[in-house]
């Protein structure tokens, strides 16, 4: 399965939006879902805070093991590992380093 995280910083809104879809193997819809955060943040901030959004999303659907796609880039998770990250500045780190920031 694939989760596919996109972030959008309206010009004229001081908010983020996330869109989230997960797909299945041959790449046929299962799911999608959005969320909007206050205030607007920075993109990698805002990318990170889609990523921790549908961690969750996909622990809770107790989907796994899944792919999550952010921006033309991937990282593998396996949904055990949500066991790990409990806060969003560890997160952070996590997505730092995996950009390269």
């Amino acid at each position: 399965m694939k989760c596919n995280i996109d972030a959008s910083f309206p010009n004229h809104d001081n908010r983020v939006g996330i869109g989230t879809c997960i797909r299945d193997d041959e790449g046929t819809f299962v799911l999608a879902k959005t969320k909007w955060f206050k205030p607007k943040c920075d993109v990698h901030i805002g990318e990170a805070l889609g990523l921790l959004s549908a961690l969750y999303w996909v622990h809770e659907l107790q989907l796994g093991p899944i792919d999550f796609e952010l921006e033309r880039r991937w990282l593998a998770i396996s949904i055990p590992a949500i066991t790990i990250i409990r806060n969003l500045e560890l997160l952070l780190m996590i997505v730092n380093l995996y950009l390269g920031n």
